[in-house]
C-alpha cells in the first residue's frame, strides 16, 4: 500500500530499461552464447532427443536456454533494512516495527516533497495497530502534513489519537445499523453547517474558520475526542463530576464503559455548547451537566431577603430574582 511512496523515495528504477544501452548488452550476450557454442549444443542435443523413441505415447522433449532478462539485469534490487540490534529486511520484523518504518517513510516522502509535488490517494486500515502513543501522534500529524500537500489520506480507527474536534469536520462516522432491514449510516458534518445553530453561531459569530480551529485545537487536549467513538456521550464541566459520574452511574446498576458511554470534561460552559452541537451534528446523543454560578455576593443577600419575605420588589426585579432562584 506505500509502494509508491516508496518508489518515489528510492527512484524509477524501471526507467533504467529504456536506457539505449540496454539493448547493445543483450546483443552482446546473444553473439556470446552463439560463439561460445552453447547454442550449437542445444542444437545436437535435441537432435539426440528426438532420435530416441522408447515408447509410442508421443511424448518428447527438448533443451531450452531461458533468455536472460538483460532488465532484470540492470534493475538493482532493494531492500529496506531495519536495525533493532539485529539487521535485516523490514517484512522480517514484527509488526510494530513495520508501523514504525511506514511512519519514517511517510516523514522521508514529506522532505522529497519539496521537488516533486505528485499526489496519491493515501488508504490504510486501523493504522493505530501496534504502535506506541507517541507513535500515534506523530503519524497523525504526518496524515495532516500530507492532506495540506495536497495528497489525500483515508483510514478506518477505533483510536482517538487519530481524529480530533478541531478537525470535526474530517470525521466520518460508520454505523451499521441492524433490524429488519440491516444497512450500514454515515454521518458527517461541516464549519459552515455549525455557524447555522444558534448555539454554535453565538459562540463564534464573528471569528474565521481558522480561529475557531485553532481554538478548539487549544482548549480540546485529546480526551474529549473519545466522544467520537461512543453510543452517547455526557459532557460535564469539570473534573469533579468527571469522576463522580461513573461511580453514581455505577452504583445504580449502569456501568458507563459497558454500555459505551463517554463522560467528557470542557472545563467551560461555552465549550459544554460548543461539543454538544458538534457530537449532535454527527448524530452522537449528547447530554449535558453543568450548575450555576453563585451571584455577587450583594445580589445573593438581596436574593435571600427576598426568600424570607423582607424584601418586597416589583415586577422586573423580582423577575430577576427569580431567575436567580431557578439557576441556584
Amino acid at each position: 500500500r506505500f509502494q509508491a511512496i516508496y518508489n518515489h523515495i528510492v527512484g524509477d528504477i524501471g526507467s533504467l530499461s529504456q536506457n539505449p544501452h540496454i539493448s547493445a548488452i543483450k546483443d552482446e550476450i546473444d553473439k556470446l552464447y552463439r560463439e561460445s557454442g552453447i547454442e550449437q549444443r542445444r542444437e545436437e542435443f535435441n537432435r539426440i532427443m528426438q532420435d530416441i523413441n522408447l515408447t509410442e505415447s508421443g511424448i518428447g522433449g527438448r533443451l531450452e536456454f531461458a533468455q536472460i532478462d538483460v532488465e532484470t539485469i540492470a534493475q538493482r534490487s532493494t531492500h529496506l533494512m531495519v536495525d533493532d540490534g539485529y539487521i535485516s529486511e523490514v517484512g522480517r520484523k514484527g509488526h510494530g516495527v513495520q508501523r514504525e518504518a511506514i511512519l519514517r517513510l511517510l516523514q522521508a516522502y514529506l522532505k522529497l516533497r519539496n521537488s516533486d509535488r505528485h499526489s496519491f490517494v493515501l488508504a490504510i486500515d486501523e493504522p493505530e495497530l501496534y504502535m506506541h502513543p507517541t507513535y500515534k501522534r506523530a503519524l497523525y500529524a504526518s496524515f495532516i502534513e500530507l492532506t495540506e500537500s495536497g495528497c489525500q489520506v483515508m483510514y478506518t480507527t477505533h483510536d482517538p489519537a487519530f481524529v480530533s474536534v478541531g478537525r470535526f469536520d474530517d470525521i466520518h462516522i460508520v454505523k451499521k445499523q441492524r433490524g429488519e432491514q440491516q444497512h450500514t449510516e454515515i454521518a458527517s458534518s461541516s464549519l459552515r453547517s455549525l455557524r447555522q445553530t444558534e448555539l454554535f453561531y453565538q459562540s463564534y459569530k464573528k471569528k474565521k474558520d481558522d480561529a475557531i480551529r485553532a481554538e478548539l485545537q487549544h482548549k480540546c487536549h485529546g480526551e474529549q475526542n473519545e466522544g467520537f467513538f461512543a453510543d452517547r456521550v455526557i459532557i460535564v464541566e469539570g473534573a469533579t463530576e468527571l469522576y463522580a459520574l461513573p461511580k453514581y452511574c455505577r452504583y445504580l446498576g449502569f456501568d458507563l464503559d459497558r454500555n459505551n458511554t463517554a463522560v467528557i470534561s470542557a472545563e467551560s460552559v461555552t465549550l459544554i455548547a460548543t461539543l454538544s452541537v458538534i457530537f449532535s451534528a454527527l448524530q452522537i446523543p449528547s447530554y449535558c451537566i453543568f450548575d450555576g454560578d453563585k451571584p455577587k455576593e450583594e445580589r445573593y443577600q438581596q436574593y435571600l431577603k427576598f426568600r424570607s419575605g423582607d424584601l418586597v420588589v416589583g415586577g422586573e426585579e423580582k423577575k430577576k430574582y427569580t431567575e436567580t432562584s431557578n439557576i441556584n
